[in-house]
């Protein structure tokens, strides 16, 4: 999983971009899911982090674009 803060319009998170190309080389296939939270100042506190890397850990599937996440 990873947690980005940010978004490149029409992609994912940067962060997520940049580790997704950096491992594109990588023998064995990475399963990575992006997760953006925190977007326009928004607190990411322990409980939406939890749900983050439960949602992660659970996940089957792994989608193109990120996953966006809040607070309740």
């Amino acid at each position: 999983a990873v947690i980005d803060r940010n978004l490149s319009l029409g992609r994912e998170g940067i962060f997520c971009s940049e580790l997704k190309a950096a491992l594109s080389n990588s023998p064995v296939k990475q399963k990575i899911q992006g997760f953006l939270a925190g977007i326009g100042g928004t607190d990411v506190d322990e409980e939406l982090i939890e749900k983050i890397v439960t949602d992660a850990l659970a996940r089957k599937t792994f989608t193109d674009g990120p996953i966006w996440m809040k607070e309740d």
